[in-house]
């Protein structure tokens, strides 16, 4: 946000609790994603199948990084 004041230009920063709200908000994701790979790495074979996805798949899933949270999409 720009903010003229008596003909000086002011950019208006973010301020320090909503940059610490997005930093934790990454987290929280990043821990609910670690967490949901879990659950998919203790399911059984017809587990796995009432969800759509074989055991390589579940393994594919276990492997990416907890940043990675694009859509699961079978091939």
């Amino acid at each position: 946000m720009l903010q003229v004041i008596s003909g000086v230009r002011l950019i208006r920063l973010p301020s320090l609790a909503s940059g610490a709200r997005l930093v934790w908000g990454a987290l929280v994701s990043m821990h609910q994603m670690i967490e949901g790979r879990r659950a998919i790495a203790r399911m059984d074979a017809r587990m796995l199948a009432d969800i759509g996805l074989s055991r390589a798949d579940a393994e594919e899933e276990m492997r990416r990084r907890p940043w990675d949270n694009k859509p699961y999409t079978t091939q």
